[in-house]
C-alpha cells in the first residue's frame, strides 16, 4: 500500500510540476510579454471614436511623444492642450537630444502610417519623403559589427520583402513636420471634415511646476489620489479630465507623485506648508512613498554632426559594398561588448550625419572639433574604419562646414520608471493609490539610442491609449492606470534588456542579482553570435533585422528554430 502510495505520489509530482511550470513560469510571467503588441489589425487607432467626445486632455511635454499623442488624444477628447517648458523653433527640436536624429522602425512606421491615414487620410510615409526622409533599406547598410570588416551579404538581400524598410530623419525634422500636419489638421486646412475631432492647442515656453491633486477616501481603506490638472510655474491653474506625462527622461512627475503620496502619511497636526517639503518629511520619520526604479548606470557620450552632401542625386552611396552595391549606412565598432562604435549614414535626402558612441567617464571623443579629428580618433581604434569613415567625409561639402556642428549628448545610462508599481500603503494601512493620469514614452523608459527603439515603443504605448480610450467606460481609474501601465512596462523590458546587457559587460553599474548571474551569461554570448552570423547569413540577417525592428510578433520570432539554427551555423545562402 505504501509503495503505491509512493509510486501514485510520484506520478502526480511528475504530471504537476511541468503543468506548474507551464502555467506559472510561461502563461503567467513570460507570454503576457510576447503578448504585449496590440494587432495592428484589430486596432481603430486613426479612426473617429463612436463614443461622443467630452472633457480636456492636458499632455506634458511637446517633442514627439508629446505631439503624436494630442493627435491620438484628438479622436477622444473635445480638447487638448500640449503644454512644452521650451519655446518651439521651426526645424528644432524641444528635446535635450534635439541633435540626434530619429529612426521610425518598420513597426513604428506602419503604426504612423495606420493613425494618419485614416480619417485624417493623410500618406504619412509621403509627407516625410517630402522633407527629405530617407528611407532605410538593409541591402544599403554596411554592417562591420564587432571585427570592423564589411558584411559578406552583397547581391543576397537585395529586393527581399522579409526585410521591411524604416525611415532615418533628424529631430527637428521629424517633429516640425508632425507638428505642421496636426496644425494643418487643427486648423482646419486638411479637406477632411474636421469636426469630428478635438481642438489641439500648444502651449509653448510654459514649463508645468506640478500637479493639482484631489483625494478622496473609501470605506476599504483606499486613499484615491486623482490628478485633475497642472500647475504652471507663473501660478496658473490649469484643470483636465486626463494628464498625460510625455515629458521625456527629465519628468518631474515621479516626484510630485511621491510627494502627494507621502504628505497624506502625516497626522493632521503635523501638515502645513513648511511640513510638506522632503526634508521635513523624513525628519517627521514617517513612512514615505518612494518609485521604483530599475537603472543601469554608464555614461556614454554621443559626438556627432551633420553635413551636407556634395551630390545628393550620387547613385554610389558612400562607397560600393563590393563594388556593386551602394552604401549609405555604416556602422562599425570593434570587439563585443565594445566601449566604443560609430555609426555614419544618410540622414536626409541632401544630408550625413557620422556619429560617435564612447563610454566612460572621461571620454576622449568629446575633443572632436572636425573631421580631422574625427579620422585621427578612429585610426587608434581601427584603421578599417578610419577609412571606411573617410569615404562618408569624401562625399560632404566639407567647405562649406557642418549644417550642424560637431557636438556631445551625454547619457548617463538606462532607466526604467515602475508606474505599474505606482501604490502605496502607509504606515496606517491606508492604500494609496492614483487616478486620471498616465505616463508613456521616455518618462516610462530611457533607452539607449543606439538601437532606436525608444519611438517604437512610444508608438506601441499609443496604440494600447487609443484602445483603453475606445471601452464603453474609458475613466482613467486605478485599475486602468494599472491596467495601463502594466502593459507599457511589458513594451519596455525587452528593448530595456538589450541594451542592459550589452551595457552591463562593459563598466556599467546596476542590474539585480539574478539577472547578472543567470540571464547575462545567456544573453550575451547569444547576441554576439547572432551578430557575427548576420554578416554571412541572409536568412538571419533580415529575421534579426525584423527583431530589432519589433515587427509584430518579434518575440516569437526570436525562438524561430531556421533563425536559431542559422544563427549558430551560419550559411551563405537562403
Amino acid at each position: 500500500m505504501l509503495g503505491y502510495l509512493a509510486f501514485l505520489s510520484a506520478v502526480i509530482i511528475i504530471i504537476a510540476l511541468p503543468c506548474y511550470a507551464y502555467y506559472y513560469l510561461w502563461l503567467k510571467n513570460i507570454k503576457p510579454f510576447f503578448d504585449a503588441q496590440v494587432k495592428l489589425e484589430n486596432s481603430k487607432i486613426g479612426q473617429v471614436s463612436d463614443k461622443k467626445k467630452k472633457g480636456t486632455c492636458i499632455i506634458i511635454g511637446g517633442s514627439i511623444g508629446g505631439i503624436t499623442t494630442a493627435l491620438v488624444a484628438s479622436f477622444h477628447f473635445e480638447n487638448v492642450i500640449v503644454f512644452e517648458k521650451k519655446r518651439y523653433e521651426a526645424n528644432k527640436s524641444t528635446a535635450p537630444q534635439g541633435t540626434q536624429t530619429h529612426i521610425f522602425l518598420r513597426r513604428c512606421i506602419t503604426i504612423y502610417t495606420k493613425l494618419f491615414g485614416g480619417h485624417l487620410n493623410i500618406d504619412f510615409i509621403n509627407e516625410i519623403e517630402k522633407i527629405g526622409a530617407f528611407k532605410i533599406l538593409i541591402e544599403n547598410t554596411d554592417y562591420a559589427a564587432i571585427d570592423g570588416k564589411s558584411d559578406k551579404l552583397c547581391g543576397l538581400i537585395e529586393g527581399q520583402k522579409i526585410c521591411p524598410p524604416g525611415y532615418q530623419m533628424t529631430r527637428y525634422m521629424i517633429e516640425s513636420c508632425i507638428r505642421d500636419l496636426i496644425m494643418n489638421v487643427d486648423n482646419g486646412n486638411n479637406n477632411n471634415n474636421q469636426s469630428n475631432l478635438g481642438k489641439i492647442q500648444f502651449r509653448d515656453d510654459q514649463t508645468v511646476s506640478g500637479l493639482i491633486f484631489e483625494t478622496m477616501k473609501t470605506s476599504d481603506s483606499k486613499i484615491i489620489h486623482q490628478v485633475k490638472g497642472v500647475k504652471l510655474d507663473h501660478g496658473e491653474l490649469i484643470y483636465g479630465d486626463l494628464i498625460i506625462d510625455c515629458s521625456g527622461l527629465t519628468t518631474q512627475t515621479p516626484t510630485w507623485i511621491e510627494e502627494e503620496f507621502s504628505k497624506e502619511t502625516l497626522s493632521k497636526e503635523h501638515i502645513s506648508k513648511e511640513n510638506l517639503s522632503k526634508e521635513n518629511l523624513s525628519k517627521n520619520n514617517r513612512k514615505r512613498f518612494t518609485m521604483e526604479k530599475s537603472k543601469i548606470i554608464l555614461t556614454t557620450t554621443y559626438t556627432s554632426a551633420i553635413y551636407k552632401l556634395k551630390d545628393p542625386e550620387n547613385p554610389n552611396g558612400f562607397f560600393l559594398k563590393d563594388g556593386k552595391t551602394p552604401v549609405w549606412a555604416y556602422i562599425g565598432n570593434i570587439g563585443f561588448p565594445t566601449k566604443s562604435g560609430m555609426i555614419y549614414y544618410r540622414v536626409a535626402q541632401d544630408l550625413g550625419m557620422f556619429i560617435l558612441g564612447e563610454t566612460g567617464k572621461n571620454p576622449e571623443c568629446v575633443k572632436i572639433k572636425n573631421h580631422e579629428d574625427c579620422i585621427e580618433f578612429l585610426s587608434k581604434v581601427s584603421p578599417d574604419i578610419s577609412e571606411k569613415t573617410k569615404l562618408f567625409f569624401e562625399n560632404c561639402d566639407l567647405d562649406q562646414g557642418p549644417v550642424i556642428n560637431w557636438s556631445n549628448y551625454k547619457k548617463d545610462g538606462t532607466v526604467l520608471n515602475h508606474w505599474e508599481k505606482t501604490k502605496f500603503k502607509d504606515e496606517n494601512g491606508n492604500l494609496h493609490l492614483l487616478e486620471n493620469f498616465l505616463a508613456l514614452g521616455d518618462s516610462v523608459g530611457s533607452l539607449n539610442p543606439v538601437y532606436g527603439q525608444g519611438v517604437t515603443c512610444m508608438t506601441e504605448c499609443q496604440l494600447i491609449l487609443d484602445e483603453i480610450l475606445r471601452r464603453e467606460n474609458s475613466k482613467i481609474d486605478y485599475k486602468t492606470f494599472e491596467e495601463f501601465q502594466t502593459r507599457v512596462y511589458r513594451i519596455y523590458i525587452p528593448p530595456y534588456i538589450l541594451a542592459t546587457m550589452v551595457d552591463l559587460q562593459l563598466e556599467a553599474k546596476g542590474g539585480n542579482w539574478w539577472y547578472k548571474t543567470f540571464l547575462l551569461p545567456i544573453l550575451g554570448p547569444n547576441v554576439k553570435r547572432t551578430i557575427l552570423s548576420s554578416k554571412i547569413d541572409p536568412f538571419v540577417r533580415c529575421q534579426f533585422n525584423r527583431i530589432q525592428g519589433m515587427c509584430e510578433g518579434y518575440l516569437y520570432e526570436m525562438f524561430d528554430k531556421k533563425y536559431r539554427a542559422r544563427s549558430k551555423n551560419p550559411q551563405p545562402n537562403w
